[in-house]
Order: C-alpha cells, then structure tokens, then sequence
C-alpha cells in the first residue's frame, strides 16, 4: 500500500515591504578600500591598542602609531677615564650623562673630571682593602703557626724543613760536653761565649755607626753640589737637568782617579767641552732634516725665535747718550750798602 509522506507545514513568508530590514542592512557600510566606513561615511577611527597598566595588567588603550615619524636617537657621549694606568672609554646618553653631574654634584662639562677621581679613589680605596685584607690574612697566619708551635712543634718544625732530630742531638752533645767540662774550663766556655756576644754587639754597632756617617757625609755632599755644583753648572752655559749633572759627576770621579783636583768651574767647563766636541762631530756634516729630527722640532723652534729676537734687537736704535751739561752755579750778588740813615729808619 501506498504510504504518503505527511506534507510539511508551511513556514509563513516574512513580508519583503521596503521597512522589512535585511540582512546586509546590519553591516557597517565600506568605503572603495575595504574599510568601514563610520557615520555619515567618514572613515571608521584608527584600532585602539592595549598598554600595560601600572601593575601588569591592561591599562589605557593608546592608539597605534600609524604614519608618525620615528624618533630621534639620542646623542651619545663618549667619556674617555684614565685609572691605575688603564684606559677605559665609557658612553653615555644625554640624560644619563646629566643624572649622574647631577649625583656627583658637578657641572655637565665637569663630568669627566669628576668621574676620573670619582673613580681613582674607588680604585685607591679597594687597593687598600686589598692590603689590609692580605695583612690581615698574614697577622692569621702567623699566629696560627705560633699556636701550632707552641701544641705541636714537631709538625711545625717539619713543615718548616728543619730536622728536629738532628737539632735536639746537637743540643744533647752541647750538654754532654759541658757537663764533662771541669770547673775550670766551663767558666772559660762562657767567659768564651759572653766575648762573642760582645763583639757581635760591637760589630752590629758599627756597622750602624758607619750607616749612619755615610748617610750624614751622602747629605753634606749633596748639600755641598747644590751651593757650588749647580752654579757653575749655569755659569757654564750647560742646562740645569739630569744629564748634565750625570756628566758632571762623571768627569769629577775621572778626575779624582786620575789624581787631579778639580774646582767645580773647572768641572763645569771640562763638561761644556766635551758637549761641544760631542755635538759638533755629531751634527757638523748633517742635512737640516737630519738636524730637525735628532734636535727636536720644539728646540728648532726655540733656536729660530731666538735668531728672530735677536735680529729685532740688532736692529733697534742705540738708546739716546746725549749728556747734559751741568748748569752753572748761581752767581753772587754784589753786597748793598746802607746809609746811616737807612739804618735809623729801619731799626
């Protein structure tokens, strides 16, 4: 038999009037780009983009960056420091480099000199912890071994390379020996002893003795070179440095292995010679160049403004020694005399 399916109910048709919205009337319109466009077809606003808030969340929604022009980098400062003999370059940005003027209580242009003690100090400071702290450490070590020798010498005395054995036997003969002495020769044996004590006593006091004398004759020498050494070394012409004073020496010992005393003008003068000897046989054949690179170019300099100066001093007019002759003396009034009468009316 024939089953018919029962028909389906009929769903009622929405009326399509143009006041029935659809579904394409719920989405925001878009412009020729493919971006929605907002109210009255101005375009939508730029995407909001979350920041982090204050505690880690999201804060304040900031708008993205879209076509601004990036920022300017900031501008560097390069520090070059000088510590212990040790380069060290530092940079830093400008508001770096104004924080710390700021913390060190200087001025921006003073930044560099503050930082170079700043950091000379630091490093003295942490030498010197350095020291105290190995002083220290040697104080401990010290007094450690003295404790260790006072409960166990042996240890120590083993660790120290000494045989204790062969000492406390050299101590043992010494005993035995002395007890075996008579009377007699055990008085001569420390009668023996206490004269050697002395007489390392006397040694070690003059030996002090003499420190001291070459010490006090080192001081009057050098007191000595000053007041006549160092003056004849100017009047010579030589200058006043290192070298010359070298040379000096040198040529006072040949003269007093030779067996001539010398004056310190003599001295003076036999060092200036043997300068001039030396430098013009050096330097008689040598090409200006030659002479600018073993002179120097600061002493070419000195020897050109001096043959300027004096030049300038050659040409300058004689001063005026046109001597005025003395005046002559006042002359002397003939004498006036007074008649009787004048005389009466003025007393």
């Amino acid at each position: 038999m024939d089953v018919t399916a029962p028909a389906a109910p009929s769903t009622p048709q929405a009326p399509t009037d143009a006041t029935t919205p659809t579904p394409d009337a719920h989405r925001a319109p878009k412009g020729p780009d493919g971006k929605f466009m907002g109210v009255g077809g101005e375009a939508a606003p730029k995407p909001m983009q979350a920041r982090p808030g204050a505690l880690g969340g999201v804060g304040e929604a900031a708008p993205t960056p879209q076509g601004d022009a990036p920022p300017e980098a900031a501008t560097r400062r390069k520090v070059a420091l000088k510590v212990f003999g040790q380069d060290h370059a530092l940079e830093f940005d400008d508001g770096t480099a104004s924080a710390l003027a700021r913390v060190l209580g200087v001025e921006s242009d003073q930044l560099e000199s503050a930082l170079q003690k700043t950091a000379a100090g630091s490093r003295a400071l942490s030498e010197a912890a350095k020291e105290r702290k190995a002083a220290a450490a040697e104080r401990a070590q010290v007094q450690s071994l003295l404790e260790a020798l006072r409960s166990d010498p042996d240890s120590v005395l083993e660790q120290l390379g000494v045989d204790a054995d062969a000492m406390a036997l050299k101590r043992l003969q010494a005993r035995a020996q002395r007890e075996a002495m008579t009377p007699e020769e055990r008085a001569f044996s420390e009668r023996e002893q206490a004269l050697a004590k002395r007489e390392a006593a006397i040694q070690a006091h003059e030996a002090k003795s003499q420190q001291a004398a070459q010490t006090q004759a080192e001081a009057a020498a050098f007191a000595e070179a000053q007041q006549t050494l160092l003056p004849a070394l100017e009047a010579s012409g030589l200058p006043r440095n290192h070298a010359s004073l070298q040379l000096l020496a040198n040529v006072g010992l040949e003269a007093l292995d030779a067996g001539v005393d010398l004056t310190p003008q003599q001295v003076a003068a036999e060092a200036r010679h043997r300068v001039q000897e030396m430098v013009g046989s050096v330097l008689r054949d040598a090409k200006p160049e030659a002479l600018v690179a073993l002179l120097g170019k600061e002493n070419v300099r000195a020897l050109m403004r001096h043959s300027v100066e004096q030049a300038r001093t050659a040409q300058r007019p004689p001063p005026s020694t046109t001597v005025q002759a003395p005046r002559p003396p006042p002359k002397d009034e003939a004498p006036v005399f007074l008649r009787p009468s004048q005389v009466l009316r003025g007393a």
